[in-house]
């Protein structure tokens, strides 16, 4: 698996929550951590970041390779040091206790905007973009206690997404898979509630 952008996440997770049914040990949280730290260390640095989850893979996988067919065009005023999908995982990494390994993760989290766009209608929630909505941007603090992470991680408020799609986890999986942008904080925790049953 090729982490080709921030739109690769969704895929991520649908083999992580697969991994933690068969597989017992903690290989699955292991894997999550690496992605975890991944988007840190790229997305924290100066220089190129990993596409954001609004890039096709097409497009993202052909700048990686450096075969850009549109290196003119290509927005240069685009920010560095955010991430769109690095809140959603440190929440999954916190809810399973590795205390430790996040705590070497933890500077670069703090160089990071953590990115979200809230649709303002619940149909919007559908559309590939949308004209109104609210950009939450938000920057972890540089200490935080470890319970106040845990409470955070736990308490899922899923109040922003759709009915229809809450009707069937699976389907919600298959949506964000699809609409990696629509991969909020609240869909990632809501999704490990329904596979996980915590």
């Amino acid at each position: 698996m090729v982490v080709w952008g921030e739109g690769a996440v969704p895929q991520f997770l649908a083999y992580y929550w697969f991994l933690k049914e068969i597989d017992g040990s903690s290989n699955s949280d292991f894997m999550l951590m690496r992605l975890l730290k991944l988007i840190a260390t790229q997305n924290s640095k100066q220089g190129p970041s990993l596409a954001d989850p609004y890039q096709n893979a097409e497009d993202a996988l052909l700048e990686v390779l450096g075969f850009s067919l549109e290196e003119e065009s290509k927005d240069l005023t685009e920010p560095s040091g955010v991430s769109y999908m690095a809140k959603g995982l440190l929440h999954l990494v916190a809810k399973r206790n590795w205390k430790q390994h996040l705590r070497g993760i933890w500077p670069d989290l703090t160089r990071l905007a953590f990115l979200e766009f809230e649709p303002a209608e619940c149909w919007q929630y559908y559309l590939w973009r949308s004209k109104y909505g609210t950009n939450v941007s938000e920057y972890p603090p540089l200490t935080k206690h470890w319970e106040d992470l845990r409470k955070e991680a736990f308490d899922c408020q899923d109040n922003n997404l759709p009915t229809i799609l809450k009707q069937d986890p699976v389907l919600m999986l298959l949506f964000i898979m699809t609409y990696p942008h629509r991969t909020t904080p609240e869909a990632v925790k809501w999704l490990d509630k329904m596979f996980r049953k915590f």
